[in-house]
């Protein structure tokens, strides 16, 4: 007698159901997230051999990904093996870069890896938060840089990359949350950054919280009389 955990000899769809539920029941490493969404050159490629991380189709893109990080066990390990990978600036700025559609004609979607995330809200508050504890170590480099050759910040620079993609989201999931997290960064960051920060503010604080306004107001004025 076959065993009942082969699966072989079950219809099609039911086949595919049983392997759906073993996946979701296995924690997921970024690589296999990624893979799965259809999305390439993400990760493999920091190197910089292909001009830009690829899709063929965004939008069913965004539908693995949503159904992928339902799941706590997979979202969870997804976590994890996203923050190891964005310790490396090369993945980091892949990550942050608009995805290229090759399906017709190649165009960029103007949608990040990230950018996706960012607008889902079970993974929202915990990748803004991965986002924004970089600011720090990347505006003093930015610092640096620009003390060293008279420079100025630009929109290619890590944190610019960063901050724009919290700009203008679908959604804010917890602004009670995400709005902590950009005030608990913005002391330790540039000035030029701490600007940008305080410019952001606005879109995430809710107007009738008014103990989280009455801070912000307090933690921008301190900040700007730096």
């Amino acid at each position: 007698m076959q065993a009942l955990s082969d699966a072989s000899n079950l219809p099609q769809g039911q086949q595919d159901k049983r392997i759906r539920l073993q996946q979701l029941q296995q924690p997921a490493s970024l690589n296999q997230i990624v893979d799965r969404a259809g999305i390439r050159g993400l990760i493999d490629s920091a190197d910089g051999q292909m001009p830009a991380p690829e899709v063929d189709d965004p939008r069913q893109a965004h539908r693995q990904l949503s159904a992928d990080l339902a799941v706590a066990a997979i979202r969870n390990s997804f976590m994890a093996s996203l923050a190891e990978a964005l310790s490396a600036e090369g993945v980091l700025r892949r990550c942050l870069l608009p995805i290229t559609v090759t399906v017709q004609v190649s165009f960029a979607t103007g949608d990040s890896f990230l950018r996706m995330l960012l607008n889902m809200p079970n993974v929202q508050q915990p990748v803004a938060m991965l986002l924004l504890h970089k600011l720090p170590e990347y505006s003093r480099a930015e610092c640096d840089d620009r003390d060293g050759n008279g420079s100025s910040s630009n929109e290619s620079s890590i944190p610019s990359l960063i901050l724009g993609q919290l700009s203008w989201l679908e959604v804010i999931a917890d602004p009670a949350g995400l709005t902590a997290s950009l005030l608990e960064v913005l002391p330790v960051c540039s000035p030029t950054v701490q600007q940008q920060l305080i410019g952001l503010l606005p879109e995430v604080v809710q107007s009738q919280d008014h103990q989280v306004s009455s801070k912000t107001q307090t933690t921008c004025s301190s900040a700007q009389q730096q």
